[in-house]
């Protein structure tokens, strides 16, 4: 198995070589972009769960959909501790860009309006 997946084929792309567009199309249908770059944006909601996620504060995230499918608000999230030891923010930290998030949900100005331009959007 192993080798099967050493000798597939990969579509990423290398600045030092030169791009073989039509091995590149065939193998785009067949095994899919990997990391397409160009087409990689920062969203609001993408920016939220990247900023609520606790891996970065050394836990996991356990119990965060429902019975039917759809994600809990992360307020009621089982989150483990202390599962691993490289954490980039503390967890103090962490709860306080949750109860920030929290407080914005009703505020106006954190909305995006038409009038208002997405300063996350490239």
């Amino acid at each position: 198995m192993e080798s099967l997946l050493q000798d597939a084929p990969k579509n990423i792309i290398d600045a030092s070589k030169p791009i073989n567009i039509a091995q590149f199309e065939k193998n785009n249908k067949t095994f899919g972009l990997r990391y397409p770059l160009a087409s990689l944006k920062w969203t609001v909601a993408g920016l939220k769960n990247v900023l609520v996620n606790p891996i970065f504060a050394g836990g996991i995230a356990r119990d965060t959909v429902k019975e039917n499918g759809v994600r809990k608000p992360f307020e009621e999230w089982n989150i483990d501790w202390g599962t691993h030891d490289d954490v980039y923010i503390t967890v103090a930290q962490h709860y306080e860009i949750k109860n920030i998030i929290k407080s914005n949900r009703k505020d106006s100005w954190a909305t995006n309006t038409v009038n208002e331009p997405n300063i996350l959007q490239n």
